[in-house]
C-alpha cells in the first residue's frame, strides 16, 4: 500500500493484565514485498505476492497449536496460492485434527459459513488452487490428541486480478487479552475500504474465552432496500479450537450495539464500505473485548440447576432437556451399546449466549472411528446453518454458542464400545431474542403425527425442532423414515420457514446432519430417507399464523 493509502486506527497493543492498563497506538498497515515472510503461529500480511512459511526451518509443529493469519491483496483480487512442503499429519479423511485451512472473506456473499478449503497429508491440495475475493485467512490447526503433528508448510501466493475498485485495504494484529478497536479514530470511515482486527488471545491457562462489546455503530444509509450488507458490513467471526471459521453476527446498520459474552478467543472483526460517501455522517464503531468472567451468571427462573457430582440417573436413548441451566447424558456408561444405534437428545438453556460441553467418561471405541457423539448448534444465518463439533477426547470442555443444541450419538454395524457421560453448562444469559414458546419434539413411535403448535397460532422469532427417528432408535433391518410436511398457515413470503435436514453416517466419522430443503409453500411436501430427519421451524419479529402437521411412518 502506498503511503497515500496509509489508514489509521486505534487497537489495544498490550495490556498489563494485574493493573489493567491498556496502551493504544496508531496502526499503520504493512507494507508489501518479499520481507513480510512469517515464522510465527499468527500475523497479517498485505501484499498481492508474497509467501508464508511456519514453522521455522528447525521446527516441528506440536499437539494444540492453532494459528491465524489474514491475507489482504493490496491492488488485486483473486488469489492464485500454491502449498509447498506440506506436512501436517491427521487420521481423518477431512482432517479434523489436524490440517490448513483456506477461507475467503467478503460481505457480497450470503451469511454464514465462508467459502473454503482444507488440507492435510491425507487430503493434500493441488499444485495450484484459487480463492475469490481479496481477502483470506489461514488457520493451522492441530489436535490435542494428535501423535503426529508434522513439520508445517509453506505457502505462497499472488493476486489475479487488478482491483477496478481500488479497495483500500488494512489489517493489524494483536494477542493483547483485552483491548479496545475504535474506528475511525476522527471524522467519518473510508469509501471502498476492507479492513481486519485479527485478535488471538495468549493467557497462561490457555482457556480464556472472552466477552465482546459493540458500541457506537453508525453506517450510511444504503442505496439497497433489500440487502444492506452490499453496502457497509461490520462481520463478527470466531475461529474454534478445531480450526473451523464461523461467522457469528453480521451487522449491517440496522443495530447500534450489541454484547457477547464466552465467544472463542480467537476472533476476526472484518469491516466492508462502498464506495459511496454522504456527508454529515460521522459514522464508525468501538468494539471493547476482556476476559469472560469464570463465574457463570444463572438466570432468574422457577428451574432448579442440576449438581455435577454424585451418581447421575441413567438417560434414555433420545430426550429433551430444557429444565436446568447445566446437567449430564449418561448413556450406557460402562455397558455396551448396540450396533447401528441412533440416539438424539436436544438441549435448550432459554436466554444463554452458548454452552460449554465436557465428555466426562467415555467407552467408546477409539478404534472405531463410525461411533461417536456430535453437538450441533444454530448459526445465526437466514436460514439458520448448524455449525457441529465432535466430542472424542474425555475432559476437554467445548464451548458452542447458541441456546438450543442437538446431541447425536452413533454406532455402526460391529460393536466395539461401551456408553458415556457427557455434561452440559449454559456460558452467560441476555434478554435473548428467541421465542420462550419455542417447542422440541423427538418421535418416539414409528407411526405418529403433531402439528405446530397445537392449537392458535405459532410465536414471532421462534425457534423450534422436530426430530423424526427411525423405528426402534436403531437403522437395523434397512428402514426407510417417511415425513409429510402440510402446512396450515404460514406468513407469506417465506418470512416464516422450516428447514429439513437429513442425518448421514458418511462422509464424517460420526455422521452428520445435511441442509436438504426449505418449505414455506403451500403444497404438502414428502420426505422420505435412509435415516433420522430434522426439522427446524423458524419464525422472524412480525406476523404470525397457524402452522403446520408433520406426519411420518417408518
Amino acid at each position: 500500500m502506498s503511503n497515500s493509502q496509509t489508514i489509521k486506527t486505534v487497537v489495544s497493543l498490550a495490556c498489563i493484565t494485574t493493573v489493567v492498563i491498556c496502551l493504544h497506538a496508531s496502526f499503520t498497515s504493512a507494507e508489501s514485498g518479499r520481507n513480510t515472510r512469517l515464522s510465527q503461529c499468527g500475523g497479517d500480511v498485505n501484499a498481492d505476492a508474497d509467501s508464508l512459511q511456519f514453522p521455522a526451518s528447525d521446527e516441528t509443529l506440536q499437539a494444540g497449536d492453532i494459528c491465524v493469519w489474514t491475507i489482504h491483496l493490496e491492488t488485486q483480487t483473486n488469489f492464485r496460492f500454491m502449498v509447498q512442503n506440506l506436512s501436517i499429519g491427521s487420521n481423518y479423511t477431512d482432517c479434523r485434527d489436524g490440517g490448513v485451512r483456506f477461507y475467503s472473506l467478503t460481505n457480497l456473499s450470503p451469511a454464514g459459513q465462508p467459502e473454503s478449503s482444507t488440507y492435510c497429508d491425507i487430503l493434500p491440495p493441488p499444485p495450484v488452487f484459487l480463492m475469490p475475493n481479496s481477502i483470506v485467512v489461514v488457520v493451522l490447526y492441530i489436535g490435542t490428541g494428535n501423535t503426529d503433528p508434522g513439520r508445517g508448510f509453506n505457502i505462497s501466493w499472488t493476486g489475479m486480478n487488478s482491483d477496478p475498485l481500488r479497495t483500500k485495504h488494512m489489517s493489524t494484529f494483536t494477542t493483547a487479552l483485552q483491548g479496545v478497536v475504535k474506528y475511525p479514530v476522527v471524522e467519518h470511515y473510508e469509501p471502498n475500504l476492507a479492513a481486519t482486527w485479527l485478535v488471538k488471545t495468549v493467557s497462561p491457562q490457555q482457556t480464556t474465552r472472552s466477552d465482546f462489546s459493540l458500541d457506537n455503530l453508525l453506517f450510511e444509509t444504503c442505496s439497497s432496500s433489500t440487502n444492506p450488507c452490499i453496502c457497509d458490513a461490520l462481520i463478527l467471526y470466531e475461529i474454534t479450537e478445531g480450526g473451523v471459521l464461523n461467522e457469528t453476527e453480521r451487522f449491517c446498520g440496522e443495530r447500534t450495539s450489541a454484547f457477547f459474552s464466552n465467544i472463542e478467543s480467537r476472533f476476526i472483526i472484518a469491516f466492508f464500505t462502498d464506495f459511496e460517501t454522504q456527508t454529515g455522517i460521522e459514522g464508525g464503531f468501538e468494539v471493547t473485548y476482556y476476559p469472560t468472567n469464570e463465574v457463570t451468571t444463572t438466570p432468574t427462573t422457577t428451574t432448579t440447576t442440576t449438581t455435577t457430582s454424585g451418581p447421575t440417573p441413567e438417560t434414555p436413548c433420545g430426550g429433551i432437556f430444557s429444565e436446568t441451566v447445566s446437567g449430564r447424558i449418561n448413556y450406557k456408561n460402562e455397558q455396551l451399546y448396540q450396533p447401528n444405534e441412533r440416539c438424539v437428545w436436544t438441549i435448550r438453556v432459554q436466554n444463554a449466549l452458548g454452552m460449554t460441553f465436557t465428555l466426562i467418561q467415555s467407552g467408546i471405541s477409539g478404534s472405531d472411528p463410525d461411533d461417536g457423539i456430535s453437538i450441533s448448534t444454530f448459526t445465526r444465518a437466514d436460514p439458520p446453518l448448524l455449525k457441529t463439533e465432535f466430542m472424542r477426547f474425555e475432559g476437554i470442555p467445548v464451548t458452542m454458542s447458541g441456546s438450543v443444541a442437538i446431541v447425536t450419538f452413533v454406532t455402526d454395524s460391529s460393536m466395539e464400545g461401551m456408553g458415556f457421560v457427557l455434561e452440559y453448562r449454559a456460558t452467560g444469559f441476555s434478554g435473548g431474542n428467541i421465542s420462550a414458546l419455542s417447542t422440541d419434539f423427538i418421535s418416539t413411535t414409528p407411526l405418529g403425527f403433531l402439528d405446530h403448535p397445537e392449537m392458535g397460532n405459532y410465536d414471532n422469532n421462534e425457534l423450534s425442532t422436530f426430530v423424526v427417528t427411525t423405528p426402534g432408535f436403531s437403522v437395523n433391518n434397512n428402514p426407510r423414515v417417511n415425513v409429510t410436511w402440510t402446512v396450515k398457515g404460514l406468513e407469506s413470503n417465506c418470512y416464516d420457514y422450516v428447514v429439513v435436514f437429513k442425518f448421514y453416517p458418511d462422509p464424517n466419522p460420526f455422521g452428520g446432519w445435511s441442509q436438504y430443503d426449505l418449505y414455506c409453500a403451500t403444497s404438502p411436501k414428502m420426505t422420505s430417507h435412509t435415516d433420522m430427519l430434522l426439522y427446524v421451524f423458524k419464525s422472524d419479529h412480525t406476523g404470525n399464523s397457524t402452522g403446520f402437521r408433520l406426519d411420518w411412518s417408518g
